[in-house]
Formats: structure tokens, C-alpha cells, sequence
């Protein structure tokens, strides 16, 4: 009997419920945590003006000196708050990608551990710690030997630049970084500045380097909910590469 990666709806709709849920939980409640930040930056400068002003001597005391440290203590928390929003919006695109290649794994590992073991070509058993561990180029041949090229799925193209730009966020300027320029240039783009902001700055978590609308998080969540659906109910191994149980 040949190994075989079984996919019928009840498990498709298990695996895709998590992403209905990351992408309205992140529209719902963490785009509206920063929603207010303007206002909050001015209530704080107005706060730290009236406080300044009970010190005020007027024979002494410059009023645009006062007017200035609390439009600066408005600014500082602006800018504080909007790295933390820029961060946040990182974390959840990066956790993204990383949920979708663990859960890949173990649905390829499950279900073939069903009927069949792994092994490898010493004809030794894989568990699952030394299954895939390649990570996505491992996941994309384990697909091919059950007759799915996953690059073919019109989903793919958005996963692909998922990956890149979690990588990006992780490691910043290298491999991926290059390819994901080509791919998402408005990415990259700082608007009035020509800098590179990633080379000049080499880090993208340390400054608000990339330029990724909050829109982004959902577009990733339903191409990754299409690529569950664009997978077929049966897949049948190609070649004997795995041992019956």
C-alpha cells in the first residue's frame, strides 16, 4: 500500500480555522490598540505643558520654552508607541509564517505515520525531530514524492513572499532581503528619502525600516487558508520511500 496524505473536509476546515481567526483577531483588537496615538501624543504634550506651566515665572520663563519640551514629550511618545506598533505588526506577520511551516510539517508527518514510517536512505527510522528539518525546501520535497509541486498553486506566490519577508524580519539585510526587493520593492521604499533604510540602519526592528501596511497581515492569512483548499482530498506517495508499519 502506498503512503498517502489524506485531506478531507473536516481536517481542511481544522486547518484553516486558525487563520479566520489570527486575521479577525488582528483587525478587531490589535489594529484598534494604536488607533488613537495621535491623540494620545497631544493629551500627553498638553499634560506635560500644564504641569511645566505651574513653574512658570513670567519675569524669567520663555512660554515657547515650555511650549517646546512638551510638544517633545508628545513626539517621544509618538514615536516610542509607533515603533511598538511597527514591532507588533512584525511579530504577527513572522509568527504567521512560522505557524503555517510548523503545521505544514506535522500534517505531512501525521499522515503518513498513519500506515506507514519514515526512513531514510540508510533505511533507518525518521522521527519526527529529523523529519523535514530543512524546513520549507524539505516540505516542498516531501509534496513532490506525493505528486504536488507546490510552487504551481496560485496561492504560492504569496506564501513564497511570506517566507522571504519572515526571514527579513529575522536576519534584515541578506539572501532574502535581496529577493523580496524584487518582489515587494514598496516594501523598501522610505518615500521622500532615497536611503536604503535597511542598509543604512541594519536592522528592521530597531527602526521602522520596512514599510508594510497593516492590510498585509489579512492578504497573507487568506492565501495561506487558499493553499489548504487548493490541495486535493488524496495525494499518493510516487515512489516507495516510506517502510509500512
Amino acid at each position: 500500500m502506498r503512503a498517502q496524505l489524506y485531506l478531507d473536509n473536516r481536517i481542511r476546515k481544522t486547518l484553516k480555522e486558525p487563520y479566520e481567526t489570527f486575521a479577525k483577531t488582528y483587525v478587531e483588537r490589535v489594529i484598534p490598540i494604536f488607533s488613537s496615538l495621535e491623540e494620545e501624543s497631544q493629551a500627553i504634550a498638553d499634560e506635560k505643558y500644564e504641569d511645566l506651566g505651574r513653574y512658570f515665572n513670567p519675569e524669567s520663563d520663555d512660554p515657547a520654552d515650555y511650549a517646546e519640551m512638551a510638544w517633545e514629550a508628545g513626539l517621544e511618545h509618538y514615536e516610542s508607541m509607533s515603533l511598538m506598533q511597527y514591532n507588533m505588526r512584525l511579530m504577527w506577520i513572522s509568527t504567521l509564517y512560522q505557524f503555517w511551516e510548523q503545521q505544514v510539517r506535522k500534517f505531512v508527518f501525521e499522515e503518513v505515520t498513519r500506515t506507514h514510517k519514515f526512513i531514510d536512505k540508510k533505511g533507518n527510522d525518521v522521527d519526527f525531530a529529523g523529519f523535514c528539518t530543512r524546513g520549507i525546501d524539505d516540505i516542498k520535497e516531501e509534496f513532490n514524492e506525493f505528486g504536488q509541486d507546490l510552487e504551481k498553486l496560485i496561492s504560492w506566490s504569496k506564501i513564497e513572499e511570506l517566507r522571504l519577508l519572515a526571514n527579513v524580519i529575522k536576519h534584515g539585510e541578506g539572501w532574502s532581503a535581496t529577493k523580496l526587493k524584487e518582489l515587494r520593492p514598496d516594501y523598501f521604499d522610505a518615500g521622500v528619502i532615497s536611503t536604503d533604510l535597511l542598509d543604512l540602519y541594519k536592522t528592521t526592528l530597531g527602526e521602522r525600516v520596512l514599510n508594510i501596511d497593516d492590510s498585509e497581515y489579512e492578504i497573507y492569512c487568506d492565501a495561506i487558508i487558499q493553499f489548504w483548499d487548493e490541495l486535493p482530498e488524496v495525494m499518493y506517495s510516487k515512489y516507495n520511500f516510506y517502510a509500512n508499519l
